[in-house]
This record gives structure tokens, sequence and C-alpha cells, in this order.
């Protein structure tokens, strides 16, 4: 047997592998369906309905902020931190206290949502807008619940249920969507009816899944009421600060679509939606990326609880470059390939958003990279430092909204959302190295210019390969629905030769700078043997990943 394969992982890398494998998977079918989805709603639905729709749910969305009241984190955070410390008794008191609190907080915020909508429709001078939003009052409560649901399968590290569930809400958006156009037609009503049911079937299984662990924390009494008071003497101050994070988080993230609304006087909804088709596409860059961080936050508060405070230093330096590996080279070929990729996917009126998606790969890049302290930070209970960095994004944001967007529309909210990312991430880093000596390693910034480079060969290649790519013939009419997804099926297919292209330079860059570490090939090693891989192909291909030559000392076989 190789060493390297025999190399015994510590139990907090071995648990976030294969969480963030099962994450990675989710994540995989989660991005396509969404790539998808995305596709249908541009290609079926007037631009104007799609505007109107994701304008209701941004709204909306700043509303579910109250709804979930930091609940969804506060779970992750507690119940492994209580876990850690051997407290059965006190973590199922978080479960009880987290779902009674959260039912009240669903209604109410619900509730509150329906009752405003024709306000909101009348500040906003579009009445469209009412309707929709009274249907996603429903959703918001029904979103909530499933949020609740992953969080406390995330705390207990059941990440296969948790990717099953998150995945399932997915394919079901994508099926009920297709199922029903047929009857309801394809309108911002119909859009919202579809997404609120894709999250109702799932949450009976995510209720199925939790039994299990929450039989595994015991039997225990019933508890009196008053014993219940430290527990919201902890949480809800913990949860009041969620809420103010979350809400200048969504101000990042919804702010300047509500100002494209109100500022831009011609076009509103189409505008909104090229911009927010070209922004969720943005998303693909942390498509590997975005499954550590659910992971290692139950790890790190886990190890906090054990005030093991070295592995915690260990282990965010492991996720964060693991986060780099996963988002730099698909980041580059987004950036290089932005114009052909709306054209070729969403048609030729989404090309307009072209810089929207630059802008907002490279911020979500810039997020990426801050995302590891935010959750170290938040593991040590020091959420109110990730309030800081939320309240300075959302600042920046807002400001360069209001100068930028009525000179320069969708491109300059782009920028805007681009400094405030940017302006988060430098904040985190900076209390993350004060309260935790957290240090960017050097073989960060070798990465990130590695990426630079993938990036200046694939805009040589993107210049050369833009009218070929963008008038592919089709044998079957475009006209066709058949024709249509074959089409996109072709580009898609071409495309990712590009991507494939783009990271295998990136390949050979990490190892010409000697970016991986021995405890990665480890990791490697156990993710084949997870798959069913032959043992006589591991090293092999082992061999085809990484080449540096000190990962090679002392292989052997027995």
């Amino acid at each position: 047997m190789p060493l390297w394969f025999a190399m015994e992982l510590d139990e907090e890398t071995a648990v976030m592998a294969k969480g963030t494998m099962w994450q990675n998977l989710s994540s995989i079918i989660v991005k396509l369906c969404s790539f998808v989805y995305t596709i249908l709603v541009a290609r079926l639905a007037a631009q104007e309905q799609v505007g109107l729709f994701y304008f209701g749910l941004s709204i909306v969305g700043i509303m579910g902020i109250f709804a979930d009241f930091g609940l969804s984190t506060a779970i992750q955070r507690y119940i492994p931190y209580h876990l850690g410390r051997k407290e059965k008794a006190v973590a199922e008191q978080v479960i009880r206290f987290s779902v009674t609190a959260g039912t009240a907080l669903l209604a109410l915020c619900s509730v509150a949502t329906f009752l405003l909508a024709d306000a909101f429709a009348a500040f906003f001078h579009n009445p469209g807008l009412g309707p929709v939003m009274q249907l996603l009052a429903i959703q918001l409560s029904i979103y909530a619940a499933f949020n609740i649901l992953l969080s406390l399968l995330v705390a207990f590290k059941q990440l296969h249920a948790y990717s099953v569930g998150y995945s399932a809400q997915n394919v079901l958006k994508i099926l009920l969507l297709l199922s029903l156009i047929f009857t309801l037609g394809v309108d911002a009503r119909s859009l919202s009816i579809t997404y609120m049911l894709s999250f109702v079937i799932p949450c009976f299984y995510l209720m199925w899944a939790l039994l299990k662990p929450l039989s595994s924390l015991g039997q225990h009494p019933r508890f009196p009421l008053q014993t219940y008071w430290p527990i919201a003497r902890e949480m809800v101050p913990f949860g009041l600060t969620i809420v103010g994070v979350v809400l200048f988080s969504n101000f990042v993230a919804y702010t300047d679509r509500v100002l494209l609304g109100y500022y831009l006087s011609s076009d509103v909804n189409p505008q909104i939606a090229i911009y927010t088709i070209a922004s969720s596409f943005a998303g693909l860059v942390l498509i590997f990326a975005g499954s550590i961080t659910p992971i290692f936050l139950p790890v790190v508060s886990e190890l906090i609880g054990r005030e093991d405070r070295a592995r915690v230093q260990r282990m965010s330096q492991t996720a964060l470059r693991w986060t780099l590996f996963s988002s730099v080279p698909i980041a580059a070929f987004v950036c290089a390939f932005a114009a052909p990729i709306l054209r070729s996917l969403y048609g030729a009126s989404y090309e307009a958003g072209a810089w929207v998606l630059v802008l907002f790969s490279l911020g979500t890049l810039a997020s990426a990279m801050g995302a590891i302290q935010r959750t170290a930070l938040a593991g040590m209970r020091l959420v109110r430092i990730e309030l800081y960095s939320m309240i300075c994004g959302a600042a920046v944001n807002v400001l360069l909204c209001l100068l930028l967007i009525p000179a320069y529309g969708i491109n300059g909210a782009a920028v805007a959302s681009l400094a405030a990312f940017s302006v988060m991430s430098l904040v985190n880093h900076h209390y993350a190295s004060r309260r935790m000596g957290f240090s960017f390693p050097q073989s960060a910034w070798k990465n990130l210019l590695a990426g630079a480079v993938v990036l200046a060969v694939l805009m040589l290649i993107e210049l050369a390969a833009y009218d070929p790519l963008v008038h592919l013939p089709i044998i079957i009419p475009d006209s066709a629905l058949l024709g249509g997804v074959l089409d996109k099926l072709i580009k898609m297919a071409v495309l990712g030769v590009f991507l494939g292209a783009g990271s295998l330079l990136y390949l050979v860059l990490v190892n010409v700078l000697h970016l991986f570490e021995p405890e990665d090939r480890a990791v490697f090693g156990k993710i084949l043997s997870k798959f069913g891989v032959p043992r006589a192909w591991q090293t092999p291909l082992a061999r085809m990943v990484f080449w540096d030559a000190r990962l090679h000392a002392g292989e052997e076989t027995k």
C-alpha cells in the first residue's frame, strides 16, 4: 500500500473532507439545476416577467431575515459546541428552543410580508409586484423552516442527508416549472408558485432524516421552563447579532436590485432580469468552494468547545487552501468567457450583462477568500465582528450604488457589489489575524498568481473563439424546443472544453509552484476509495494530479 494512502488523517480533517465531498456532490447538482432553471426561466418567460419575479424575491429576501432570526446559524454553532463539551441535554434544549421560537417567527413574518405587499408595489410604482410578493410571503415561512431543518442536519454533521434534501429541492424546482407551464403559463406568479412548492416536499424528507441524530441525544425528562432562560440569554443576543449580520448581508445582496428598480427610468424589469441572471451565474465560481464552509462551522465550533485553538488555526489554513484550489480556475474561466456564456446560454439580450458577470465573479472570489476567517470567528462566538464587516460592506455598497447606478446602470451596481465583497473580506481577515492569529499564507498569493496567468491565456482564447462559438450551426431550428435544448447542450460542451483547458493549465501551475501539501494527497486517496476506485488505479491517478517529488517521497507498496 502506498504510504501516502496509509497516512492517517486526524478526525477533524477526515470529517471535513467527507462533508466537503458530499457537499460538492450536492453543490454540483444544485448549481447545474440552478443553471438549467435560469436558462428555462430566461427562455420561457418574458424578460419583463423574469425581472418582476426576481425583484419580488429580492424584497422578500430582506423580509426573510426576521423569519430566520439568526436561528439557522445559531443552531450550527451551539449544538456542536455543547456536543463537544459532552452536554447532550443542553444540546436538546437548544433544539427545542430553536424550533419553538422559529415557528412563532415564521408565522409573524409571513403575515407581515403579505399585508405589506401592496404598499411595496405602490412605493416602487410597480403594480405587478403586489400579487407576486403575496405569493412569496407564503414561501417565506416554508423557506425558513427548510433552512432550520438543514441547519440541524449540518449541526449533527449529517451532510449526506443535507445534500439529498438540498439537491431534491433544486431538482423539483425544474420539474415543477416544466410540469406547470402548460397549465399556469410562464409569468412571475407561476414562477413564484413553482419556486414555493419546490421546498415543501424536501421538508418531509429532512424531518425523517433528523430522527436518527435526534435519538442519539438520549432520553431526557421534560425540561422546566426556567431552565430555558440560560439558553435564551445565550442564543437571543447571538441571534440578534446574526439578524444584523444577515440584514446588512442582504443589503449588499439585494440593495443593488432595489435601487436599480428605483433609479432606472425605463426597461426597469428587463434590466433587473439581465443583472440577476448575470450575477446568479457568478455563483458558479463557488460550485466547489461553497461546500467547505458549511461543514467547517460545526467542525471548528466543536474544536472551540474542546478549547483546542492550535487545531482551529491549522484547520482554518487547510480550509482556505481548499477554497482557493476549488474556486480560482473557475473564476478565471467565467471572467474570460463572460460574454459568450451569456449570449450562448441565455440569448443575445442577456449579453449586456457581461461586465456584471465579470465583476460579480471577482467579488465572489474575494468573498470566498474571507469566508473561512468569518466562519472561524463565528465559531468563537465573535459574530459581532461579522456584523462590523457587514455594516462596512453595506455602507460601501449603498454609497457606491447611489453614486454609480444613475450614470452606469447595472454595471455601476456590479462595481458597488465587488467593492462591498472586498471590504467585507478584508475586515474579516483583519479581525481573524488579531483575535486568533490567522495569517494569510504566502502560498495563497502564488495561487492567485496562477489564476491570473490562466485568466490571461483564456482571454486570448476567447478573442479567437467568440464568433465561432456564438454562431455554432445547429441542425434543428432554434425555434423548436428540442432545437433550443440541443443548441445549449452543444455550446455548454464547447465551453466545458475551454474550462477544462484552463483547469489543466492551473493544475500545471499549482504543481510548478509547489502549492499542494501531503495532507491534500491523503484526502484525495480517501475520496478515491470512497467512490470505489480500484486500488491499482489510485496511485497512477494521484501521480497525474500531484507532481511534486516531495509528495512521492517514501512511496512503496507492501
